[in-house]
């Protein structure tokens, strides 16, 4: 593929989102509040060079996920309103 970037353009990216997505906090989904999720880490997507967020349940972080950035970031329409996917928590999750 000609249109791989350099290892300098993949961290700046890397840098830009760490802006938006807050490492080791924990964030809601919009269809689940009560189940909060922690940030593991942003990395690349080696396929397409896409960042992409990896996170795990804060109930049971055995099971890791990654999400494209892109999309952790959008707005969704959700019982008649438009909301984030995922919102930023102030604190520490209860445990179950």
């Amino acid at each position: 593929m000609d249109d791989k970037k350099t290892y300098e353009e993949l961290e700046r990216e890397l840098i830009e989102a760490a802006k938006s997505v807050q490492l080791g906090k924990y964030y809601a989904h919009y269809k689940h509040p009560e189940m909060p999720y922690q940030v593991k880490g942003l990395v690349i997507m080696e396929e397409d060079n896409a960042v992409v967020v990896r996170y795990a349940s804060a109930k049971n972080n055995g099971v890791e996920f990654v999400r494209p950035l892109s999309v952790w970031l959008e707005t969704v329409e959700w019982q008649g309103k438009t909301v984030p996917r995922f919102t930023l928590l102030g604190g520490l999750p209860a445990r179950a």
